[in-house]
């Protein structure tokens, strides 16, 4: 039986010794005067603004998109933690962190909590790890914050003799957190003696849909790409009541919960040829303002006739001049301050890298209609369908905090 299956890579930042001196407290200061008028939220509303600033530069990929806002939001939050100055204003600017400590971290605590929380009908799980180099003090007051609201567990490292051991052991830790799923995630090359710091978050999600596909009703048929090529998919079927919702005029919506509903995949499907237009509609404050204004867990009176794709795949992607031009690049400069890790500065970001996988198919033989039927209660139905021939977009969300998990574009479902 084919099990849905989704991993996050985690994602790594790694610091390395800087040569020359940090930016003079003057600039600092001149931008630090403007923190107090950036806008600033709490991890969950600020995961989905990044990830919509992010997909914005990501969105004209010709491939298939696939990253994870929470984990990259996660890890970098580890790193703005020990951000000072400049530095920590242009990591804040671009992820939207929280300014206020304390509401900052009792949020990421109840965030990281409600992921790992025992007891689901699926698996769900998150982890985040500092792996610091053994002749390098860092400050308590940094990692108690780390190991206290992030969850974080820290372990010395001999990147100074041995950088290669030491790379191949944080990819063997980061492939047994997903599952055997995400392998490599530091590449090669990518550090060295003098590396100080590594920091890694992975995120690990496997469910089962509350209305599942039959595998026996599974076709092959046409997918009309974005490119203007059509291509044959394996599609899989399901009559299912639930209501078709309407983004902005962009795109109608079709929420399929998983098991508790308590996670769910949204696909957005605009029409055929329309997605710029709903891209440009995919705005964070968009997003967060339709998550928190639906009415959820509706199972609605129409019968809705799904066509969905099954799809598989990975994506790969260094984030470091991505980030640099969302406005940080101080941070992977000389001139980045990141004393609050270990009191005396000199550190740096090299690279940030990430990678996701993501695989969807026919899960059991369950009868999903049942709930929908109870819902409603009419005694007549209106039936629409809702055939995902073409290219659209999914995010994966956690419902109690509308946190976006994964986010993907699929433009050709056999890539």
């Amino acid at each position: 039986m084919k099990k849905i299956l989704l991993v996050l890579s985690g994602i790594s930042i790694l610091f390395f010794l800087s040569c020359s001196a940090h930016r003079s407290p003057a600039a600092v200061t001149e931008i630090e005067g403007g923190v107090s008028s950036i806008l600033s939220y709490e991890p969950e509303t600020g995961v989905n603004k990044f990830c919509m600033d992010l997909y914005g530069g990501q969105k004209d990929a010709a491939g298939n998109v696939l990253f994870s806002p929470f984990s990259i939001y996660t890890c970098m939050g580890m790193a703005y933690e020990g951000a000072k100055g400049a530095t920590a204003s242009e990591i804040q600017n671009v992820f939207h962190y929280q300014i206020d400590e304390a509401v900052r971290h009792e949020s990421f605590d109840g965030m990281i909590s409600t992921i790992n929380a025992p007891g689901k009908q699926y698996q769900l799980s998150t982890s985040n790890n500092i792996w610091v180099e053994q002749t390098m003090p860092l400050l308590t007051l940094y990692s108690d914050v780390l190991t206290t609201y992030y969850h974080a567990d820290s372990q010395n490292m001999d990147f100074l003799n041995s950088p290669e051991a030491s790379r191949l052991y944080i990819n063997t830790a980061v492939e047994n957190q997903t599952a055997g799923i995400i392998k490599n995630l530091i590449p090669d090359g990518s550090v060295g003696s003098d590396t100080k710091l590594v920091l890694t978050n992975a995120i690990y999600f496997k469910a089962d849909w509350l209305n599942q596909f039959d595998p026996n009703d599974t076709g092959m048929e046409d997918f009309y790409t974005q490119s203007g090529v059509t291509v044959t998919v394996d599609m899989m079927h399901k009559d299912l009541y639930r209501n078709i919702e309407d983004y902005y005029g962009a795109a109608s919506v079709l929420e399929l919960p998983y098991v508790d509903n308590e996670v769910s995949m949204f696909i957005f499907l605009p029409s055929n040829g329309q997605m710029a237009v709903l891209e440009s509609r995919m705005t964070g404050d968009n997003v967060a303002n339709w998550l928190s204004s639906r009415i959820k867990y509706t199972v609605g009176d129409t019968l809705v006739r799904l066509t969905l794709p099954k799809f598989s795949y990975s994506f790969d992607i260094s984030l470091t001049e991505e980030l640099k031009q969302m406005g940080m690049p101080t941070a992977f400069s000389p001139l980045a301050d990141l004393s609050g890790i270990n009191g005396s500065g000199g550190l740096m970001i090299s690279d940030v890298v990430h990678k996701a996988f993501i695989e969807v198919g026919e899960i059991g033989t369950e009868a999903a209609a049942a709930t929908g039927t109870i819902i409603r209660g009419t005694s007549w139905v209106i039936t629409e369908p809702f055939s995902i021939d073409h290219p659209f977009i999914f995010a994966i969300v956690e419902n109690s905090t509308n946190t976006i998990l994964f986010m993907g574009k699929v433009n050709d479902p056999t890539l």
